[in-house]
């Protein structure tokens, strides 16, 4: 089935939904059921509780309480009846209320703060999700309501940033629309990809993440105002029931539903500026020496522009020069709806959002809708239909590391202020090629169409008895297009210059059918157990195809047909994977609870030899608390849990498969010569983990205090090595990436770690309250065996090794540590010692040859991470947030380092060597030889997020016809506390998963927003 079929099948099954929904007769009236009303109170202050969720368990029928604490539940089924409550951050309670038809029962629940929330329900790939107390592993939630209150957050991975301990937001750019990599507890594959899987309602989304700096995470897409929450599961102890493709961890993301009531109304309003902070203090100073006169010049572009343009200079281009950077100003506005009866709810919204980055040529435009419905057409049956359109369009800078304005300003120089090095072209004004104006006349974006959606049907034909379908695509249409036409200023600066043209597409649809059911029964008053079991599937198919051509014969083309010289090139890929699982689940009086469970997976990229690959699980929680023998001083809860568990990552797509590449045969005819060899018998990558900790809370549950410990082991890490040429594979193909490798479960490696995070309540009084949270997590790692003899395997040119005995990912490089300058200050090679892995010394060069060994330096990924944050509320209605986040002991590549003082040798370093370390000289003029002197400490702490909220008091909402009305200031990326010299200790121009290369990157923006929101 094609992509434009399984769109064609879902927006039908939406369609048959949306008719049953509006054909189905509403319930409220049904004959013979009951009401039930009441309050939901704060049992310590006595406040009302919005937004509690109260239930009765196993009708379907519900409500949520309003800003009153008000309740009210239709069409409840006579007699006795379990009534529940629930809220993030209370303990649960539950009353029974003898309902009678056509009667009103009425109840009031006064619930109290419970700080480790064990009531909690976690999605976990059961049915109805299970109560935090029963999971044996941890999972960290994300309130993606409370963290919009209070954070100036833009995406999803700015929500997820230093909200869940033990995973890193690893940024590429500071670019509008970029992104970033995400590591959970570290990396878990030398090779593989590392990134976790993300859920949207239940369904398998992309979640690509190209190489490059200003390429786009596509979880990033989903609108934060349409998230109700965000789970994220860790470790293949938590996510073994999502097999193969889950080791790298799983986040689920939760929208928002409809509620039983009156519509509500939602508008938000944002607008926002975006700068390069302190711009003249940190762009670079570069230097020359004019041959002729032998003076050194410098520049500072930044300053040199802004000079310029107050002084009215026009460019070659006959327009005034601009200041280097703009300020990038945004605009969002959203609105949504919600509301609905006992027999049907619905949340739609729509929202839009303008960015602009700091270069003219960086901006994003995106409109996106959603709509949830769902309807209970009886009793025990309810079905949501859910549904999301993304529309989006997305430029960025001419160069994909981070904008021709970085290139130009980062590596600028004196020689070209007046003219171009060679002479006879316009004024370059310093920059290193072009000048920004032409820079700004290539043309380079992404256009998106995405559609989300899925089809959840939940049915409980008996108290003991639930079962689950759930069927859903993730379609991404993403055409990319570029050129560079043949203007007048171009052929100015470049009078030979060709032109060019690319134009692309990069379709990805993921498809999920998943069903699993449940069994709940109680043997005696203290003993229950619940069986669950479950099938998913999953198709995931990509379409690329990308033309490019080169040389316009006039100016104003920009089509690559109107190019003289076109190439072009496509693939198509399709994969599938089938899993199932049982799990049993024993509990014994509510509070102790032993889980065992085994899934088994197929899929298509395993080798045809490989069997199923089989993934157990097993878990044990306590709550000691609530025993009778408890007794801790100031300790109010406790559980203690344990998790071991498994789960893998699969092959690429025809990693297995032998394969062929097309050339030139015997009378000049095509024909196929042998690629690759493929692997019958390769099959996943396993990880195994264990896991270990407790929750705590204290002082009547002001304070919560999460603490875990993880220890995981990785085998069959798939790894390479070339194919045999006796069997024909020559080890290289033309044009053909990869020839001549064959793939092997062969890697061996673990890692381990803990998380902490503390939270409570620091002060509590009638006009004030401190809440505050601090998080800490560390990851290390070991590679353990890498296949056969072998002790290294090099991921990449720059350096990052993964070596046996040492941490995955490693820098690895020749390191200068003694040197002498002649008179000139140029090194003598025959002075340079270089360090060895024993601590000792050795010559650098042996006759003209670099013979010292690559050393250990660091690491690429940070060991330690964590986050502080406050929020201090003040008369109900002022709120004052703050937060800090940190990663300290990785270790980065400055690559402008390099290019400025080994490639064009601009750095005053350059000019004055005499003045400057010898060891720093010696390395500098060896190019990226001596790697040691451009990897560098980047540890650092942000001060991330600053706002400023107020709740405007009700009369003064009623005047704009609100019922509640609230705005905010916030500031992002405000400071910046690092021993790192580079620009920028967060940017990362390549798209591995290891290497931490900064490269012309724009940093992170320092960000201000205001907002507004009203509820009607």
């Amino acid at each position: 089935m094609n992509c434009r079929s399984r769109w064609k099948v879902l927006l039908l099954t939406l369609a048959a939904v949306a008719v049953w929904v509006t054909a189905t007769p509403p319930l409220i009236a049904q004959q013979g059921s009951g009401t039930i009303r009441g309050r939901v109170l704060d049992a310590n202050s006595g406040r009302p509780t919005p937004t509690a969720q109260v239930y009765v368990p196993g009708t379907g029928r519900g409500a949520l309480s309003n800003p009153s604490g008000d309740f009210l539940i239709q069409g409840v089924p006579p007699g006795e009846r379990v009534v529940r409550a629930e809220l993030i951050g209370y303990s649960s309670q539950q009353q029974t209320v003898m309902v009678t038809a056509g009667g009103t029962a009425v109840v009031e629940f006064r619930l109290a703060v419970s700080a480790i929330g064990l009531d909690e329900l976690v999605v976990t790939g059961v049915p109805g999700g299970t109560q935090k107390r029963a999971i044996g592993n941890v999972v960290t939630q994300v309130r993606a309501e409370e963290t919009l209150a209070a954070a100036p957050v833009a995406n999803l991975q700015q929500m997820l940033n230093a909200r869940a301990p033990g995973m890193i937001i690893m940024p590429q750019t500071g670019q509008v629309g970029a992104s970033g990599k995400i590591r959970i507890r570290g990396a878990s594959s030398m090779n593989l990809d590392n990134e976790p899987l993300v859920y949207v309602d239940g369904i398998r989304t992309d979640n690509s993440n190209f190489t490059g700096s200003s390429q786009a995470w596509r979880a990033n897409d989903f609108n934060p105002e349409d998230i109700e929450s965000i789970e994220i599961i860790k470790g293949p102890a938590a996510s073994t029931l999502y097999g193969t493709e889950a080791a790298n961890g799983v986040i689920q993301i939760i929208t928002k539903k409809g509620r039983i009531g009156t519509p509500v109304f939602g508008l938000t309003a944002k607008v926002g500026s975006a700068t390069f902070a302190n711009l003249e203090e940190r762009m670079y100073t570069n230097y020359w020496k004019n041959t002729k006169t032998g003076q050194v010049d410098s520049i500072n572009l930044a300053t040199a522009e802004r000079l310029l343009s107050e002084a009215g200079t026009l460019t070659a281009k006959g327009t005034p020069i601009d200041p280097l950077f703009r300020t990038g100003w945004s605009q969002n506005y959203g609105v949504n709806v919600s509301g609905g009866t006992d027999a049907f709810r619905y949340y739609l919204a729509t929202g839009y959002d303008n960015e602009q980055g700091i270069e003219p040529t960086n901006y994003v435009k995106r409109f996106n809708s959603k709509v949830n419905v769902t309807v209970f057409p009886k009793e025990g049956w309810d079905v949501t239909a859910s549904s999301g359109w993304i529309s989006s369009k997305q430029s960025g800078s001419t160069e994909g590391s981070g904008g021709g304005r970085t290139w130009g300003s980062y590596f600028s120089t004196p020689a070209n202020l007046t003219e171009n090095i060679s002479g006879g072209t316009p004024p370059r004004r310093g920059y290193r090629s072009w000048t920004a104006e032409l820079y700004d006349e290539s043309v380079s974006y992404e256009d998106l169409g995405r559609f989300t959606g899925s089809v959840v049907v939940n049915h409980r034909p008996t108290e003991w008895l639930s079962h689950r379908l759930t069927v859903g695509l993730d379609a991404v249409l993403q055409r990319n297009e570029s050129w560079q036409e043949k203007s007048a200023l171009y052929l100015l600066f470049s009078p030979t210059g060709l032109g060019s043209a690319s134009s692309g597409r990069n379709d990805r649809t993921m498809t999920t059918v998943d069903y699993s059911a449940t069994v709940k029964r109680s043997w005696t008053d203290s003993w229950s157990t619940e069986t669950a079991g479950g099938l998913q599937y999953y198709n995931r198919r990509t379409v690329s195809a990308v033309a490019s051509g080169t040389d316009f014969a006039l100016a104003g083309l920009s089509a690559v047909s109107a190019t003289a010289t076109r190439n072009s090139s496509g693939s198509t890929s399709e994969e599938t994977s089938v899993g199932v699982f049982v799990q049993q689940q024993a509990s014994w009086n509510g509070r102790v609870f032993l889980t065992a469970a085994v899934r088994a997976d197929d899929h298509s990229a395993f080798g045809q030899d490989f069997d199923l690959v089989y993934y157990p699980k097993a878990s044990a929680t306590w709550v000691v608390s609530e025993e009778d023998f408890f007794n801790l001083p100031s300790v109010t809860s406790l559980r203690l849990r344990a998790a071991w568990g498994a789960s893998g990552q699969q092959p690429a797509a025809f990693a297995a498969l032998q394969t062929y590449a097309s050339t030139i045969g015997p009378n000049d005819k095509a024909t196929v010569t042998p690629s690759t060899p493929g692997n019958p018998i390769l099959g996943p990558q396993r990880a195994s983990e264990l896991e270990v900790g407790f929750d705590a809370g204290f002082f009547d549950e002001r304070l919560a205090l999460e603490m875990t410990y993880y220890d995981t082991r990785i085998k069959d890490d798939i790894l390479t090595r070339g194919a045999p040429p006796s069997q024909g594979f020559s080890g290289s193909v033309s044009g053909i990436s990869g020839a001549g490798i064959q793939y092997l479960n062969m890697g061996k490696s673990k890692k381990w770690g803990f998380e902490t995070l503390l939270r409570g309540t620091v002060f509590s009084t009638e006009t004030a309250t401190l809440e505050s949270s601090l998080s800490m997590s560390m990851n290390d790692s070991e590679v353990e065996y890498l296949g056969g003899d072998s002790a290294v395997v090099q991921s990449s040119s720059w350096g990052v090794e993964h070596r046996i005995g040492y941490p995955l990912g490693s820098w690895f490089h020749v390191k200068v540590v003694d040197a002498q300058l002649d008179a000139a200050g140029a090194p003598i090679r025959t002075s340079m010692m270089c360090a060895t892995p024993d601590g000792g010394q050795v010559a650098c060069f042996t006759g003209n040859t670099i013979t010292a060994p690559r050393v250990h330096l660091g690491r690429t990924i940070p060991k330690w991470e964590g986050a502080f944050s406050s929020t201090l509320t003040l008369f109900d209605n002022l709120s004052i947030y703050g937060l800090v986040d940190f990663k300290l002991g990785g270790l980065k590549w400055d690559h402008n380092l390099r290019i400025r003082c080994s490639l064009y040798y601009i750095c005053r370093e350059n000019q004055y060597p005499l003045e400057y370390n010898p060891v720093d000289i010696a390395m500098y003029a060896n190019s990226a030889s001596f790697g040691a002197a451009y990897i560098k400490g980047a540890s650092f702490a942000k001060l991330r997020e600053v706002s400023v909220s107020y709740t405007l008091p009700p009369s003064v909402a009623s005047r704009f016809g609100a019922s509640r009305a609230s705005v905010s200031f916030a500031g992002r990326n405000l400071m910046t506390f690092t021993g790192y010299k580079g620009m920028e200790v967060e940017a990362m121009f390549s798209g591995s998963s290891y290497v931490m290369q900064e490269q012309n990157q724009i940093p992170q923006l320092r960000q201000f927003s205001f907002t507004t929101n009203l509820t009607f």
